[in-house]
């Protein structure tokens, strides 16, 4: 679902946007003991209605989710959220949290995404190379 929303709102079509994150929500009230499917509901909803609070709760729930890609996705938004926001030292450590697990997933693609992000210190990391190693 996410790259769904992702698409949507860079193409800025609310309706496929809205759809995508229905879908997300159905699944979360289906499966309600699972914290993954309600962390990435309310990373998209948050994202969506930049709503900072409720993508800080979602990041916290997908802290503790199995898929690191939904992991380092809910650090990813918070972070550049937080440094539109003007918030840039909690938006960076944000976004160093993200490329820690896109560069566990040798997601090359994403971790070159953060090169935009001024005063990153990520784009000067080798692959490989990790901040908190877990």
């Amino acid at each position: 679902m996410l790259i769904f929303v992702e698409v949507g709102m860079a193409c800025r079509t609310s309706d496929f946007t809205e759809h995508a994150i229905e879908i997300a929500e159905e699944g979360a009230e289906r499966n309600p003991d699972v914290a993954t499917l309600t962390g990435l509901t309310l990373n998209l909803c948050g994202l969506y209605n930049r709503d900072r609070t409720m993508v800080a709760e979602s990041v916290k729930i997908l802290q503790h989710s199995p898929p690191r890609g939904l992991r380092a996705a809910g650090a990813e938004g918070y972070g550049v959220m937080l440094l539109n926001a003007g918030e840039r030292e909690d938006g960076l450590h944000q976004l160093d949290a993200a490329w820690d697990d896109y560069d566990w997933m040798g997601a090359v693609g994403r971790r070159a995404q953060f090169a935009h992000h001024e005063g990153s210190r990520c784009p000067s990391r080798e692959v490989g190379q990790r901040a908190h190693r877990i």
